[in-house]
Parts: structure tokens; sequence; C-alpha cells
């Protein structure tokens, strides 16, 4: 049996699939319904729903509280670069910036050629003499500007 993770995601993806790659849901009821704790869900939406997974996540309080979790619009290419560089966090590791990159590749907007290229750019030994944090500083206003021109090129 695959793990709760696993069968989360599956969960939230296929909500995903039947309302158009945008949900609204209530982490609360979700958990009471697959019979998890909310912060298994929490966690799900944390590290498999973000920005460099292709979604975007939207947190409200109040009300019992909601969740909308959007998946990127990769019809519009430049659209969905766009949406990268906009939820770029500040910081950025390379193992976070080489999803970024990957999901660029699966959705097709860049190439093996051009990925290689960012992953270049984004390697920790470009950034070796830097102290740790503002090595991912940098690095993330680097594949930022990078998303940037790219997004003018699609």
């Amino acid at each position: 049996m695959s793990n709760i993770s696993d069968r989360i995601e599956r969960m939230i993806d296929d909500l995903l699939d039947q309302h158009d790659g945008t949900v609204e849901i209530s982490r609360n009821r979700l958990a009471q319904e697959i019979r998890v704790v909310p912060s298994q869900i929490s966690y799900v939406l944390s590290t498999r729903f973000t920005s460099s997974h292709g979604y975007v996540v939207e947190s409200r309080r109040g009300g019992g509280g909601s969740i909308t979790i959007r998946r990127i619009n990769t019809s519009s290419p430049a659209l969905a670069i766009l949406n990268l560089v906009k939820e770029m966090p500040e910081s950025t590791s390379q193992q976070q910036a080489c999803q970024i990159i990957a999901s660029l590749q699966r959705s097709e907007l860049i190439d093996e050629p051009l990925a290689e290229i960012f992953k270049a750019a984004m390697s920790d030994l470009v950034y070796k003499d830097l102290d740790r944090l503002l090595a991912d500083r940098i690095r993330s206003k680097v594949l930022q500007n990078m998303l940037a021109v790219l997004a003018t090129l699609v």
C-alpha cells in the first residue's frame, strides 16, 4: 500500500482534475474525510504542491479556513513562467531550482539543452565561495532573471 502522503497527493490531484485545475478545500474536512490528521495535509501541501512543482497554494484563515490550490496554467507559456517568477522564494537551494527546471521541462517550456544551461547556472559549484544563505538568495535572483527573459522568448 502506498504511503499516506501519496494518497493525499493523489486525492488532491483528482480534485484538481475534476475542477479544471483549481480547488478550494478545508484542510480539516479533507483530513476527516481521508482519516488523517490535518498536519499531514499541511505537510503534503508544503512539499508536493509548491510553485516549483507547478502549483499555487493560498491559505485563508477564519470561518473554518480554506485552502485554494491552483495548477499553474501552462496553456500560456509566458504566463506560466511569469507565475513562477512571481512565486519565487527569496532564497532558493540548488535542489529547489532543479525542481523548478524539471517542472519547466515536464511542461515542455524548455528543452533538455536549455535545462542543462539553467542547471549549470544554479549549481552549488557556482556559489561555493559564498555564505550558504547569500548563495541561495543570489541563486533565486539569477533564476528569476533567467525565467523573466525566457518568458519574453516563448
